[in-house]
């Protein structure tokens, strides 16, 4: 689940953030500040929404429900977004005079640009996601669908009383979140000076 979230963020997001950097389309400061409003929302909000319209596509407790609700993330595209505008115009007028389309340009120029901005997105997808209760909870209540975080809650439930088993599947369910990280930290930090909000 983690893995397919991540790639989805690593095509999706990235084509939203790029389009609202450097395209002109109509409507484009609409859904511009409808990114923007959405990271104001916390997601318990529309939480029932959510349940309500995966019951009537028929994808609660399926692989579906726990990986769809986590492909558009607005933090992501406005972090992203930041980077792509600080692309010169230039590298993309000359990849088109190359014969490149917009596409083309993004995917052959500025996307490997970003590859610092992108490591950082994954990490917090992967964080969020691997560390996720309330949504696969809400969404699939079947144990065979339980993610991790989910199955450790429900063992806990069942032996209350063994503290050290209980903690041995914490640590174990942290330790992939730090090796990535630690894998990953150089990139990282370089991300976050990278995607921070300009004036």
């Amino acid at each position: 689940m983690t893995g397919i979230v991540i790639i989805g963020n690593l095509f999706i997001n990235p084509m939203a953030a790029f389009a609202l950097a450097k395209l002109n389309f109509k409507g484009k400061k609409l859904i511009d500040w409808i990114v923007i409003a959405t990271m104001m929302i916390p997601y318990h909000m529309i939480l029932i929404p959510v349940y309500v319209n995966m019951a009537k596509i028929g994808w609660l407790n399926t692989f579906l429900a726990l990986t769809v609700p986590f492909l558009y993330q607005s933090l992501y595209i406005f972090m992203l977004k930041q980077f792509f505008k600080s692309v010169p115009n230039e590298l993309i007028e000359a990849a088109r005079i190359d014969g490149l389309t917009k596409m083309g340009a993004f995917w052959r120029i500025v996307y490997p640009l970003a590859k610092p901005s992108l490591i950082t997105m994954s990490i917090l997808a992967f964080a969020g996601t691997w560390n996720s209760y309330l949504i696969p909870s809400t969404l699939a209540n079947v144990p065979e669908k339980y993610v991790l975080v989910v199955g450790l809650n429900s063992v806990k439930d069942a032996v209350f009383e063994n503290t050290p088993l209980i903690m041995a599947g914490v640590v174990l369910t942290t330790l992939p979140i730090l090796i990535f990280f630690f894998i990953f930290q150089r990139q990282y930090i370089e991300g976050i000076s990278n995607s921070g909000i300009k004036g």
